[in-house]
């Protein structure tokens, strides 16, 4: 019957996370390479199913996450070992099903978010300072922001974040960031797995049109 048919066709529509996360080693091997660093990604819940228009929207996000990750978020091996931490650094990409939300997070050990840099360069700029951090770390979604004194294509914290926001606002997701100074930065995602409608009923309540699922 007609459930059947939503199934299968809901089942067409839906692919492995693992899709969206394909051209990540190779971004990280090449930042490698270009950046004289030692790197690793993993990626966890490949096998979670979501929406092929999802996936190509968190495929745009984790691009740009990523590579901000391995670009500026992770110090040189010499560094590193200075600050008592292996030479080689980690990115991690995961995914999970949590409810009727989809959570991803790529997660860095590298320096955290510089504070300092990101209220002087919003004081530059002559805009609002929040003092509250996590407001802070906001204004790096505004687009153009960046942390890094001599940005690159790729490089600063806060470079390429706002097509990363812009990517999830067209999955209807959200991002946040959260970070320990000196141990790591990590972004969340979350967004429906899905942007299947749902099938409802409607219901006209004098001049109101009321949708029952």
């Amino acid at each position: 019957g007609a459930d059947e048919i939503a199934d299968r066709v809901r089942r067409l529509r839906m692919r492995p996370f693992a899709e969206a996360c394909e051209a990540l080693p190779r971004v990280v091997r090449d930042l490698a390479t270009t950046a004289g660093k030692e790197l690793e990604i993993e990626v966890l819940g490949g096998e979670v199913e979501v929406d092929r228009a999802v996936l190509d929207g968190l495929r745009e996000a984790l691009l740009q996450l990523v590579r901000n990750a391995a670009d500026h978020g992770i110090e040189p091996p010499a560094e590193r070992e200075r600050a008592g931490k292996p030479r080689r650094g980690k990115v991690g990409v995961a995914a999970a099903l949590k409810g009727d939300r989809l959570a991803v997070t790529v997660a860095d050990d590298g320096t955290g978010l510089n504070v300092a840099a990101i209220r002087a360069q919003l004081e530059r700029r002559g805009l609002p300072v929040p003092d509250d951090e996590r407001e802070l770390a906001r204004t790096l979604f505004e687009g153009g922001m960046s942390t890094r004194g001599d940005v690159t294509a790729i490089s600063g914290r806060g470079v390429g974040l706002d097509i990363v926001r812009a990517a999830v606002a067209r999955i209807r997701g959200s991002v946040e960031v959260a970070w320990v100074q000196g141990r790591g930065t990590t972004f969340t995602l979350e967004c429906p797995p899905t942007l299947a409608t749902i099938r409802a009923l409607l219901v006209a309540v004098g001049p109101q049109i009321l949708a029952v699922p």
